[in-house]
C-alpha cells in the first residue's frame, strides 16, 4: 500500500505540471489492499483535490476464484518481472496449495473479515464505503465487445481511445505470452522434491533438471504412457462448499446484473457452473495418492529424471544437448 500511495502521490503533481487534468491508475492489486482505517483515510484524502471515479470489472465468483488460484500458482512457479522460473528451493517446506485448500483459506479469511483478495462484490462494497456508490462504474468481464474495449469505452469513457480500441479489436490479437504453465504437474514435482524423491544437482551438471524442466519431463512421460493428468486422483471442494460458492454466485449475479441493467441468466450460468464441476475445475491433483503409485515412484528413479543427458525426453532434448555443448567448450 505504501509503495502504491507513493507512486500515486508522485503521479498527481507531475500530471498537473504537464497541464493535464486526468490520472488513470490501473492496478489489479487495488482490491487486495487490506480494509483498514489507515487505508480508508489515505484513499479518501485523494478526494480533497481530485474527482475520483472507480472503474471495476465484474466477474462471477466461481470463475474469478479459479482464475485467482491459477494466478497464485503462476506466482509460485514463475517470476514474470525477472523472466525466470522458480527453482525447487522456493517454499519447499510445506505442500503446495490445492484449489480445495485455497478455497478453504479464502472462506476463512472472509468469515474473519481479514480478506485481502476480494471478489467483485467485496471489491464493490470496499470502494463504495470509501468513495460512495455514485463514484463506481462497473463493466462486465464477459462484455460482448471484450473486456478491454468495455473498460476504455464504458468504464473510463475515453471517446477517442474508445474509437481506436474498437478499430483495433477487429484486427488479430497480438501474440500471447508463450509461457506454458503445467500447474498439476508442478504440484507433483514440488511434493516429490519436498519428500526427497528428487535430488537436485548443481546447475553446472549436464544432468541438472530445473523444477520447470522436471514438470516437462513428467508431462512427456505421462503422454508417452497414455496417462492423462486429468484422470489422476484429485482433491476437490466438498458438496457443501460447492453449494456455498453457488450461493455467493447468485448473490453477486443478482446484484451486478441489476446494477448494470442486465437480466440475470441463472439457468445458463448454472450450466457453466456444473461444467466446472464436471471438468474438475474446482479440483487439484492429489499428490499424496499419486506419489503412492508405484508407476510414479519408478518415474522418479528413471533415467529420464536422473540422467537426462543419456535419455532426455523429446521436449528437453535440445536443452540438454546445448548444455553438453557448452560443457564441452568450457572444459576444452
Amino acid at each position: 500500500m505504501e509503495e502504491f500511495q507513493l507512486r500515486l502521490r508522485n503521479a498527481l503533481p507531475a500530471t498537473v505540471d504537464k497541464g493535464k487534468s486526468t490520472v488513470l491508475c490501473v492496478s489489479e492489486a487495488l482490491p487486495n489492499i487490506p480494509s483498514e482505517k489507515l487505508t480508508k483515510s489515505l484513499f479518501q484524502s485523494l478526494m480533497k483535490d481530485w474527482n475520483v471515479t472507480i472503474t471495476m470489472t465484474y466477474r462471477n465468483p466461481f470463475s474469478w476464484l479459479v482464475s485467482e488460484y491459477a494466478q497464485k500458482r503462476k506466482g509460485e512457479m514463475y517470476f514474470s518481472s525477472k523472466n525466470k522460473w522458480a527453482d525447487y528451493q522456493y517454499a519447499p517446506e510445506s505442500p503446495q496449495s490445492s484449489f480445495a485448500g485455497f478455497y478453504s483459506n479464502y472462506i476463512n479469511m472472509t468469515n474473519d473479515r481479514l480478506l485481502t483478495s476480494k471478489d467483485s462484490l467485496a471489491s464493490y462494497e470496499y470502494f463504495a464505503d470509501i468513495f460512495g456508490e455514485d463514484r463506481i462504474r462497473v463493466i462486465d468481464m464477459e462484455d460482448p465487445e471484450g473486456v478491454t474495449t468495455a473498460f476504455v469505452c464504458k468504464g473510463v469513457q475515453a471517446n477517442h481511445s474508445c474509437s481506436v480500441t474498437r478499430a483495433n479489436s477487429k484486427l488479430s490479437e497480438a501474440t500471447q505470452n508463450s509461457v506454458k504453465f503445467l500447474h498439476e504437474h508442478d504440484l507433483i514435482i514440488q511434493e516429490a522434491f519436498r519428500r526427497g524423491l528428487i535430488t537436485e544437482k548443481t546447475k553446472d551438471d549436464i544432468d541438472y533438471l530445473s523444477r520447470h524442466e522436471a514438470t516437462v519431463v513428467l508431462r512427456d512421460t505421462l503422454k508417452s504412457s497414455n496417462v492423462s493428468i486429468e484422470l489422476l486422483p484429485c482433491i476437490c471442494i466438498s458438496k457443501s462448499q460447492q453449494d456455498d460458492l453457488w450461493s455467493r454466485t447468485i448473490r453477486s449475479e443478482e446484484f451486478f446484473r441489476g446494477l448494470m441493467g442486465q437480466p440475470t441468466a441463472l439457468d445458463a450460468l448454472r450450466l457453466k457452473f456444473d461444467s466446472y464441476i464436471e471438468s474438475k475445475r474446482f479440483c487439484s491433483v492429489n499428490t499424496t495418492a499419486v506419489l503412492a503409485d508405484t508407476r510414479f515412484q519408478e518415474f522418479f528413479r528413471s533415467c529420464a529424471m536422473n540422467q537426462p543427458s543419456v535419455c532426455a525426453t523429446e521436449s528437453i532434448a535440445k536443452t540438454i544437448l546445448n548444455r553438453k555443448r557448452n560443457s564441452a567448450i568450457q572444459y576444452q
